[in-house]
């Protein structure tokens, strides 16, 4: 998205005001969702979760197409935010008017209520994608933890909660939801810059293993809950699930941002795919014991593929200067609305079998998917190890210390110039002498400097060359 951006500052640590209000507006974003989904109202099914999904791919394709026809304020933006988090307000509304007005088979008024909410929905969600993508990796992978971990809270706390007050939630959710994406984009800097055209060599930018790994991951869900009848999860049961599961995803990225000082959180997926796996595998061998508890495991295990892919789309396209909508649009039509989509046909059109037919038949279709999953792991590591091999020659013809400054600027996502200036202080220039060397001036190179250490999470040059030198 074109936007003209004045000078701002992001803020400081994780739990700066824009980071907590950036988690709020992910987990009002997802509760929207949950809210008339919980199990406490009967205005949703399968035709109308297919709608809404339909309307906010639509949305999202329009948006996405008139972001490269036309340039607009930031203004702008903000206000079809607002505009968009009304229409979710309204859409929400119109599905919980057939429970209170006593009349279920307003179908249509439910229909548009599944289209207002799915176009809102689309404005909502690339704001979203704006905003995550415009922030440095490691922070944008715990801000997207962060907010599903304060869904799944929220979500365990509405289950308990009665069905008025799960309805006015469901109406302020939109609202909060835009309020809190207006107030982080003003005060964050967001990402700027020409339009860029869409050509090979950025395409083959983008990690296709791991593509291809997260889409087999949303096929496998979306395959085996299509033939799980709704009556076997148990609710409470599966908002618990998904809560622990949410919040050990969100340590395992503290731990590795915090403790490991890394910032390639894009680089844990082996972790998304033993959670997947996980369900998978719990579901295929424990649903003869208990049936109830393995669904609602299986489910809750599906449920956070988009986490993951929210924290690699978003690492991806910022370490790669990819446009942020037309990437972060793509990639949640990939991996959520056509697998989703898909999933609700099949429950549509598919005649239900008995229990005992449906559960032979999901057992089998688990366990294929997660037998799927393990080979596509192998596949993946072993290429990755083919491609690391260098010859001899090769290897006694690098500089360990340039190898090592190189690993650095993928993790942290460094520019050229700071990876230049951090190989020079390394090998003990100082700035004056960098500066005479790459040929410009001294508050030039201390600027860069400054930068540099900012991303490594560091405050002298000491502490750089004992980064540089574990790399090595």
């Amino acid at each position: 998205m074109v936007v003209v951006a004045r000078n701002k500052k992001q803020g400081g640590g994780f739990l700066s005001g824009f980071s907590l209000l950036a988690c709020f507006a992910i987990a009002f974003y997802r509760l929207v969702y949950w809210s008339t989904n919980s199990g406490s109202f009967a205005p949703t099914n399968d035709f109308l979760n297919f709608t809404e999904m339909a309307a906010q791919a639509v949305a999202m394709l329009a948006l996405i197409v008139l972001d490269y026809r036309f340039a607009y304020t930031e203004r702008t933006v903000n206000a079809l935010i607002v505009v968009a988090a009304a229409a979710q307000l309204c859409g929400s509304g119109l599905l919980f008017a057939p429970y209170y007005l006593g009349d279920f088979d307003s179908q249509a008024v439910a229909v548009f209520g599944a289209v207002f909410r799915g176009a809102g929905s689309a404005v909502l969600l690339l704001g979203l994608g704006r905003l995550l993508c415009s922030i440095e990796p490691k922070r944008s992978a715990l801000i997207i933890a962060g907010g599903y971990t304060i869904f799944g809270v929220i979500s365990l706390v509405l289950s308990l909660a009665p069905r008025d007050v799960i309805a006015f939630a469901a109406l302020v959710f939109p609202i909060a939801s835009g309020f809190c994406l207006v107030w982080c984009s003003e005060k964050n800097a967001v990402n700027v810059g020409e339009k860029q055209t869409v050509d090979a060599a950025m395409l083959r930018r983008i990690p296709l293993d791991t593509v291809i790994l997260l889409f087999l991951c949303a096929l496998a869900g979306v395959v085996s809950g299509a033939f799980t009848p709704p009556s076997l999860i148990d609710q409470r049961a599966f908002n618990v699930f998904w809560m622990i599961i949410y919040f050990a995803v969100f340590v395992v990225y503290c731990v590795w941002v915090f403790r490991f000082k890394r910032n390639d959180p894009d680089a844990l997926w082996p972790f998304l795919v033993l959670v997947i796996f996980s369900g998978l595998f719990f579901y295929s061998s424990f649903s003869a014991i208990n049936s109830e508890l393995a669904t609602s495991f299986m489910s809750a295990t599906r449920r956070t593929l988009m986490l993951f892919c929210w924290v690699f789309m978003a690492a991806s396209i910022y370490r790669q200067k990819l446009p942020a909508l037309l990437f972060f649009g793509a990639g949640n039509l990939v991996f959520s609305q056509l697998p989703a989509m898909v999933g609700y046909l099949i429950g549509i059109f598919h005649p239900m079998l008995d229990s005992y037919e449906t559960s032979l038949v999901n057992i089998a279709i688990t366990a294929a998917m997660a037998l799927v999953l393990v080979v596509a792991i192998i596949v993946v590591v072993m290429r990755a190890r083919v491609s690391q091999v260098v010859s001899p020659g090769q290897a006694n013809s690098i500089d360990p210390t340039e190898r090592a400054i190189a690993v650095i600027a993928e993790q942290y996502a460094l520019s050229p110039r700071e990876s230049e200036i951090a190989l020079l202080v390394v090998k003990g220039y100082t700035l004056p002498m960098i500066g005479e060397k790459l040929f410009i001036s001294t508050d030039t190179v201390r600027s860069h400097s400054k930068g540099l250490y900012k991303k490594l999470g560091i405050h002298k040059k000491q502490e750089l060359i004992a980064l540089v030198e574990r790399h090595v």
